[in-house]
């Protein structure tokens, strides 16, 4: 069994969330609704929403936490996790 929320970018790559995880809006002001995503508990139909979408910006921290911003203004944010790695990234990355 897998518990794991996985991303494919095309052909450029894939990132597995496996660590709870919230998804968002860039400048939550007009719209503060944000999602919890836990993988491990299969609870991560929001993250529906980022399907056939962009990914804009994905910054990796030294301290293992992920932000990811997307096209259609959602943000994803997964946190450190102290017990294992929250996340993967595989495939190509730009300089």
């Amino acid at each position: 069994m897998d518990f794991a929320f996985g991303l494919n970018l095309d052909d450029k790559g894939a990132v597995r969330i496996s660590s709870p995880a919230t998804l968002g809006w860039v400048g939550a002001g007009a719209n503060p609704e944000k999602v919890e995503m836990i993988p491990e508990q299969q609870d991560v139909a929001a993250g529906l929403s980022l399907f056939n979408t962009e990914v804009k910006l994905a910054v990796a921290f030294k301290s293992g936490g992920l932000r990811m911003v997307f096209g259609n203004g959602r943000l994803l944010r997964v946190a450190p996790d102290g017990r294992y790695e929250p996340w993967t990234a595989t495939g190509r990355t730009a300089c």
